[in-house]
């Protein structure tokens, strides 16, 4: 089974039950295994209400956790260099993540496209 990465702002619309990214995050699953960065783990966290912490533990704990190692950390650092040189900053956690799926081989849905200019990342449509 193919996989795709999930952004903080898919989880986040999924946790709050927004219809539409729930049946498009409930069809892609049927297909393929939803994973996320483990830096996403952490931004969906942190905004978190304590009472909803559980709703995401639940959903973390059937998706892939997709670490940062040294090939994202290097990817992630050239796309930020890159990109600076363009005029554009790339953030950590989001040059993170497209270095995650990049290094992976894996699409990303996100609503947030104007974060992943590269050419190189998949973003799935939303």
């Amino acid at each position: 089974m193919s996989s795709y990465l999930l952004d903080s702002d898919a989880i986040i619309n999924y946790l709050a039950g927004r219809k539409d990214t729930v049946r498009l995050i409930n069809q892609l699953s049927e297909v393929a295994l939803p994973g996320c960065s483990a830096l996403t783990v952490i931004e969906v966290k942190v905004g978190l209400r304590p009472k909803d912490a559980h709703l995401a533990d639940e959903l973390f704990s059937v998706m892939r956790i997709y670490p940062v190692d040294l090939a994202v950390a290097e990817k992630a650092w050239q796309l930020m260099t890159e990109w600076k040189r363009k005029g554009f900053v790339l953030h950590l956690v989001d040059a993170s993540i497209a270095a995650t799926c990049i290094v992976n081989g894996l699409p990303l849905l996100s609503y947030n496209r104007k974060h992943y200019p590269m050419g190189e990342l998949i973003l799935i449509d939303t």
